[in-house]
């Protein structure tokens, strides 16, 4: 599904497979400047030596599994911020189908960090393809040869930038809770803690509640179908000194060895994730109320919305990914729309807390300055505050909550 952003920068072309893989990855169209060129070769066509030549020309070595699509190293690798494999960087010198869709020629890698330098790659490997000479079959004069991995520029990391939520926020207008609350497929005001991970699951999946967040979770909640008790995690409800969290995931329960940590063992791992479904997106630097505005224009799949019980709003975005990986693809692909909104960079975890709705939070950790050095000091709300689920969508289809009727 295109997904068209509201407020931000308009989607560029992610020019990547998504999974690793023989000839693995989904696939979007470079910009097509090669369509005279296709004209010009229509009735004289290259073969796949000089096709392979002028792909090794700006490739380096390429292992080539098709005529026209190979595994190389990626122009933009010193930009990688991931762990690089021989399958994450393809070369493509003629149109092609790939997993049932239209590749135009160019580099395409999994890492989304040398976005940059495939792109300035790609322009020169089809500027070379359109100087085939079609009448007499021979190719120009090759260029010196510009293939290397000196770091190229880095590209700009995306940042919050308030004007843009100003004006995509006063698009839609003044919103309250209510606004949301009168839009919500499944009514807010009549659950439970469990009650919602009993919606938002599937039945055999678990869901991991902490109330203490530097821990390996308190409980692990099994989604039993139904018939099912609405107050098995009410005990989570009251009492909590900084309110309470579930992993946003479904997991297994599993304990796994720490990736940061070898000595240590995990239940916040990926791989104890049993299902790749949700993203959440949370805001602590925009205004409340601009956020939510700006929110609901957006074309995203929003299951759930609800407070911290402080200044933030979670969303609970589905994603139903396939797999680490895919997830992952999908996030970076969200980031450069959300972020300058005020999406909190940090957030974009497929192993991420997030406030569990219906529980209240006796007080937050302050983060204060004493001598010079930052210190955290415990502060008490002079009454609990409740984490307020304000939308509840299991099976959303990406219609803008501003475009959905009230119910």
């Amino acid at each position: 599904m295109h997904i068209q952003f509201t407020g931000a920068h308009p989607p560029g072309k992610e020019n990547r497979p998504v999974t690793r893989g023989h000839g693995a990855g989904r696939f979007e169209n470079l910009p097509q400047r090669y369509s005279k060129l296709q004209k010009r070769q229509a009735s004289n066509p290259p073969t796949d030596a000089e096709l392979q030549q002028i792909g090794e020309h700006y490739a380096g070595d390429v292992e080539w599994f098709r005529r026209e699509v190979g595994f190389c190293r990626c122009p933009g690798e010193s930009e990688h911020t991931k762990p690089n494999a021989r399958t994450d960087c393809q070369i493509v010198v003629a149109k092609t189908v790939i997993n049932g869709c239209v590749v135009a020629p160019g580099f395409y890698c999994f890492h989304e960090s040398c976005e940059a330098a495939r792109a300035a790659a790609s322009y020169k490997l089809q500027s070379h393809l359109g100087k085939r000479c079609a009448a007499t079959g021979a190719m120009w004069q090759l260029p010196p040869k510009i293939y290397s991995h000196r770091p190229s520029a880095k590209p700009t990391a995306p940042t919050f930038i308030p004007s843009i939520l100003q004006s995509v926020a006063r698009k839609l207008g003044p919103v309250d809770f209510e606004y949301f609350r009168s839009r919500s497929p499944i009514r807010t005001d009549n659950r439970t803690p469990a009650s919602f991970l009993h919606a938002i699951g599937l039945s055999g999946e678990n869901f991991l509640i902490f109330n203490r967040y530097q821990s390996q979770g308190q409980y692990l909640y099994t989604n039993r179908g139904h018939p099912f008790d609405a107050r098995e995690l009410n005990h989570f409800r009251t009492g909590q000194r900084c309110g309470v969290w579930f992993l946003s995931n479904p997991v297994s329960g599993e304990w796994f060895e720490s990736e940061a940590r070898k000595d240590r063992m995990t239940r916040r791992s990926w791989r104890a994730v049993t299902a790749f479904r949700y993203l959440v997106v949370e805001s602590d630097k925009a205004d409340m109320w601009q956020w939510l505005a700006a929110v609901a224009q957006q074309p995203l799949r929003i299951t759930a919305i609800y407070t911290s019980g402080a200044r933030s709003i979670h969303l609970l975005v589905r994603m139903d990914a396939t797999s680490k990986e895919d997830w992952d693809a999908g996030a970076a692909g969200m980031k450069p729309h959300l972020i300058p909104l005020g999406a909190d960079r940090k957030v974009f975890s497929a192993v991420r807390l997030t406030r569990l709705p219906y529980c209240f939070r006796d007080g937050t950790i302050d983060e204060v300055e004493h001598d010079g050095k930052k210190t955290h000091v415990y502060r008490r709300f002079p009454e609990p505050r409740l984490q307020d689920l304000l939308y509840l969508n299991p099976q959303p289809d990406g219609t803008p909550i501003c475009e959905q009727g009230v119910l």
